[in-house]
């Protein structure tokens, strides 16, 4: 499936995943909270759907179980999350545009 949106949590980087109360997303299933992003985007399909982050519970293990594609840019800062298993890691957003190209 062609990727058509691609939904960033970059610490300080204001996106329409920032309007979600993260609280609900601890407390609730987290596909509920991708809707409102998606549904500004256009896309209705969360396997349409890329999630760039750098928390793997928060961020990876969520997206996942929304049944998005994961992209994990590690952060030495954030305590890892074995569950989480995203489907590609990079270093840099540069490596972003290469990877979507891949799939």
């Amino acid at each position: 499936m062609v990727v058509r949106a691609v939904i960033f949590d970059w610490g300080g980087t204001l996106t329409p995943w920032h309007t979600i109360d993260h609280a609900a997303l601890w407390r609730d299933v987290c596909a509920p909270h991708f809707a409102p992003v998606m549904t500004a985007l256009g896309v209705d399909d969360p396997a349409a759907c890329v999630f760039v982050g750098d928390r793997p519970y928060d961020d990876i293990h969520e997206a996942r179980t929304a049944g998005m594609r994961a992209v994990l840019i590690p952060n030495s800062d954030v305590p890892p999350f074995e569950e989480a298993v995203p489907d590609a890691v990079i270093a840099r957003l540069s490596e972003l545009p290469d990877l979507l190209d891949r799939w």
